[in-house]
């Protein structure tokens, strides 16, 4: 039987399709040049096993053939012995996000609050509408950004058609935003989840997180997951029925 890990373990490789792939078993090895010419490089594995040493020297030598550094990303439940390996062969920890997951059994909707509406973004949306929720979901990050600037709409409109946006609305007012990701087997990542510094600790974010994923249930979503890089971001999500899942490490060989 597949578990929790290994579900969104092959969910994470969904996110490199549109990278050239190299199989080196147990890990696929994806490629790709940005148009600025950047290299990015990953190999996830999509099988735990005791020794990792061929694999990871076959994988440092094709990267050092394509003139590109070697990165490893997994979970550290799915694959608890590669750490050490990696470390042995001289790659080191580079960075290490904590993955809260949630399935329909372990879901609680956070309470609802009088004013609050949220509206679902798509293809039938026009591109002035989706405009208007692109300064919900960068401001929510960077306050300093300002409104005329940032991605273009179109762009983040043509990237509905796998992903879908949410925006949280107070008094008709956009408060808060985010998306899940395409779905995968039945398994789908909530990203980019945001509130406006103006209306932030008020559990405006919990109540979008409990939306998005009962959208996504009625989706035939059985597992939806995020990536978190603090407690305090943990415990809001924790309110709508999210919980320890795993630690997404990534390492990089040391030049």
């Amino acid at each position: 039987m597949t578990t929790l890990t290994q579900r969104i373990q092959n969910y994470l490789h969904t996110k490199y399709r549109q990278h050239t792939i190299i199989d080196v078993p147990p890990f696929q090895l994806y490629l790709r040049r940005t148009e600025a010419h950047d290299v990015i490089t990953a190999a996830l594995p999509y099988q735990n096993q005791s020794n990792w040493q061929v694999a990871l020297e076959q994988i440092i030598a094709t990267c050092q053939q394509q003139e590109r550094t070697a990165r490893v990303q997994f979970l550290d439940t799915f694959a608890p012995t590669l750490p050490l390996a990696l470390k042995n062969l001289g790659f080191r920890q580079i960075e290490k996000r904590t993955v809260l997951a949630c399935t329909p059994a372990t879901y609680r909707p956070a309470p609802s609050m009088p004013g609050l509406s949220t509206i679902i973004l798509s293809q039938q949306f026009s591109a002035d509408d989706v405009h208007s929720e692109l300064p919900t979901r960068e401001l929510g990050f960077n306050p300093e950004m300002a409104r005329a600037g940032g991605t273009d709409a179109l762009t983040f409109q043509h990237s509905l058609m796998t992903d879908r946006a949410f925006v949280l609305r107070l008094n008709r007012e956009a408060v808060a935003a985010g998306m899940f990701g395409e779905i995968h087997e039945n398994v789908t990542e909530l990203v980019g989840v945001t509130t406006l510094p103006a209306f932030r600790r008020r559990g405006f974010a919990a109540y979008l997180t409990g939306y998005m994923t009962q959208v996504a249930f009625a989706r035939q979503v059985d597992v939806a997951f995020m990536l978190v890089d603090t407690e305090t971001a943990a415990n809001v999500f924790k309110r709508v029925g999210y919980s320890f899942c795993a630690t997404l490490l990534s390492y990089q060989l040391e030049n």
